[in-house]
Parts: structure tokens; sequence; C-alpha cells
């Protein structure tokens, strides 16, 4: 695949708005995510900085550990949960929930509790760890590509990562740094001509 900047700013740029449009559908996110991988990608070539695709590529693996993670425990949790009780997700009335919950046996609620806990506590650790890929990533588009957005985007995915428990605030913020990388990559100019690279360790 050739390394162009006009190249990287189309996909870069689509990517990340599909990206932040991912409350749409899952599908469309997913979308987006590979084209901001494909852009990495060619900038680490175009630049001659392999980092940037090597912690993009991290960040995608974690997050996806990440994801799995999280809703396999709360699926986990919710088949125990729906085994001692007769309710359902139609039940939303706060009354009802109480009284079918109150039909676990206690023992049995504190270990459904503390997979629970421990599942979402393992899995936003993922999801942070990724975001932290995703940040040297992103730091280092800043450097070589002189858009100082990457960073920001990056930081701001971070920041959205450890409020995620807090879900409308951190979700919000993911997706706004998704939007922030979009634009960054849509901002990309010609390198110089006496460009060599550069090499940043992490």
């Amino acid at each position: 695949m050739t390394a162009d900047v006009s190249t990287i700013r189309i996909l870069g740029g689509l990517g990340g708005i599909l990206a932040a449009l991912s409350f749409i559908h899952w599908v469309v996110g997913l979308v987006g995510v590979i084209l901001l991988l494909v852009a990495f990608y060619m900038s680490s070539e175009y630049y001659q900085e392999g980092m940037i695709f090597s912690n993009a590529i991290k960040y995608l693996v974690f997050s996806i550990v990440a994801i799995a993670v999280i809703f396999g425990t709360m699926m986990y949790t919710a088949l125990r949960v729906f085994k001692w009780t007769l309710w359902t997700p139609m039940m939303w009335n706060r009354s009802e929930i109480i009284k079918e919950i109150s039909r676990i046996p206690q023992q049995e609620f504190y270990g459904i509790l503390s997979i629970l806990i421990v599942g979402l506590i393992v899995g936003v650790a993922l999801l942070i760890v990724s975001a932290v890929f995703l940040k040297r990533a992103s730091d280092l588009m800043a450097r070589v590509s002189g858009v100082n957005l990457f960073s920001t985007a990056g930081l701001l995915y971070l920041i959205g990562a450890v409020l995620v428990i807090i879900v409308g605030v951190g979700i919000i913020l993911i997706l706004i740094s998704y939007l922030l990388l979009g634009i960054s990559f849509l901002m990309i100019k010609e390198k110089p001509q006496e460009y060599t690279g550069m090499t940043v360790k992490y």
C-alpha cells in the first residue's frame, strides 16, 4: 500500500468521523477504527517511524480484549441472575427488580457481585492500557507531522478511558477524541524533502 499524504488524510479523516459516530451502530464504529488503524500504518511508513503503527496495533488488541472482558462479565452476571429470578429486561420498575433480586441466596448474590466487580475492574484496566498505547501513537504523530491536535486527541481518549466507569462522561470523551483524531489526520501536510525520519522509543 503506497503511503502518501492524500490517502492518509482521507482514510484518517473518514475513520475518525465514523469512529465518532459509533453510537449510531457498532459496525460504523468498527469500520472507523479499522480505517484509523490503516491511516496509522500508512503514516508509520510515510514518516519512517515504525513505533506509530506498533503502538496503534497494541491499542487495538488491548481494546478488543477489554471489550470482550467487560461484555463477557456482564453476560455471565446476567445469566447467573436470571437463573435465580424471574426478572427480565422488561421489568424496569425499581421495586420489581429489588423484589426479584431478593430471591437470590445471599452467598450466591455476593458471588455474582464479586465476579461483576472484578470483571469490570479488569476490563476498565485493560481499556486504560489500550488508551496509553493510543496516546503514544498520537504523540508520535504529533511530533512527526507537526499537528499538535494529535496529542490532544490522545490525551482526551485516555481521560475518557479512565472515566468510562462514569458511562456518559467517559464514552462522550472517547467519541470526541476520535473526531479530533480524524481532524488531525485532515491537517497533515507534505513532509519536507530533506525529512529523513525519526526514532522515538516507548
